[in-house]
């Protein structure tokens, strides 16, 4: 399935955005329900809606089940998470031309860059790391060894707003499974660990379009 984001594009690739409010049917909402519960958790996100010419900009891995929540029930701390753009709740409400009491579908998730391929690209990782990961999440008694936050036990009932447990690379290399360089992290310390190569990695991006384009590097001082 695919999110577009249109004012939110900015932050959403800063990667400061880390939630969405939709006004949604219902059908779609337990699409997304579902998907969280059966899979995949993960989807494509866009510029803009794909039928105005939006382009794919990265993904989206859902962190949390889809949950209906009343705009007047949005928590403050969501107005940074939802891109930074508005001082107060009732700013963001009246933005998207919604009534406190209106119903929204919340959507939380952490992103990750790159338009054509899935994320994660498995040739990068040893044929175990599934038990690898899970070995390690485990050890940490499934709770973010980063802010202690308790998260999803497979097996365990699902809450609306469980969190996923992931396995963090200290050092950035997937390959490197050493058990300390990998962390069990909540997905929101994961994407603040990973922000600083995935700047690095939007500047070398930038800097060889510019170099394909003929806008050659010189060298100074």
């Amino acid at each position: 399935m695919i999110v577009s984001f249109g004012w939110t594009v900015e932050p959403l690739l800063r990667g400061q955005k880390t939630v969405t409010r939709r006004r949604w049917a219902s059908e779609y909402v337990a699409r997304w329900q579902r998907a969280w519960d059966r899979g995949p958790r993960i989807h494509k996100a866009y510029d803009k809606a794909a039928y105005a010419g939006g382009k794919p900009v990265g993904w989206i891995i859902l962190t949390a089940r889809p949950y209906n929540e009343r705009l007047e029930d949005m928590p403050v701390a969501d107005l940074a998470a939802e891109g930074g753009l508005w001082g107060s709740v009732d700013e963001f409400v009246r933005f998207i031309d919604c009534d406190p009491w209106d119903t929204v579908t919340v959507i939380r998730f952490s992103f990750q860059e790159g338009g054509v391929e899935l994320p994660m690209n498995k040739a990068l990782y040893p044929r175990k790391w599934n038990q690898i990961a899970t070995r390690v999440k485990n050890e940490a008694n499934w709770t973010c060894e980063n802010c202690g936050r308790e998260c999803y036990r497979p097996g365990e009932p699902c809450p609306d707003r469980a969190y996923v447990l992931t396995v963090h690379h200290l050092d950035g290399n997937p390959s490197n499974c050493h058990r300390s360089n990998l962390v069990a992290v909540c997905p929101a310390c994961h994407n603040a660990m990973d922000a600083p190569m995935r700047t690095r990695h939007r500047a070398q991006t930038r800097r060889a379009r510019q170099e394909d384009a003929g806008q050659m590097r010189m060298e100074l001082g």
